[in-house]
């Protein structure tokens, strides 16, 4: 580039830029890139026509800087419900299993186990396997108590 005002033009663009060093260099290129191509169509642009055509350096700044803030705004919003999603799935996974297990140990509540079951009204399953000799009925409750 051999035009001065193109290069005061351009350092004053990588002075004000603010961001990524890897988008500032991918922007400047860019820009340099639109730069020779105005400049091959005016070849004795001065920094004025400059700015009139790209606007000031502290405008595109400002541009910039406001792109940027939108993609940081996005990207801290999805963050946020993504934390405020993985924390409310913790709570309800948490207070689920809490009821349940206190669901489960109130039998355990009185100190002592209730041992309940059925018994089958034509009394198959009271056969002693060893003798082969029918036990007595089984109660229906029972409880360990002292």
């Amino acid at each position: 580039m051999k035009n001065t005002a193109a290069k005061k033009y351009i350092r004053q663009v990588k002075r004000l830029y603010r961001g990524k060093r890897r988008f500032k260099r991918q922007f400047i290129q860019e820009l340099k890139d639109a730069l020779l191509c105005y400049l091959e169509e005016h070849p004795e642009a001065t920094y004025t026509d400059l700015t009139k055509e790209f606007g000031h350096p502290s405008e595109i700044r400002d541009q910039l800087s406001f792109h940027t803030a939108d993609e940081l705004h996005l990207r801290n919003m999805t963050l946020y419900w993504t934390v405020v999603g993985l924390c409310s799935v913790t709570v309800i996974t948490v207070v689920f299993f809490t009821v349940r297990h206190i669901v489960f140990m109130h039998d355990y509540s009185n100190g002592y186990y209730i041992e309940q079951w059925e018994d089958d009204e034509n009394g198959s399953n009271n056969i002693n396997p060893i003798t082969k000799a029918t036990d007595p009925p089984l109660e229906n409750h029972q409880t360990f108590d002292d």
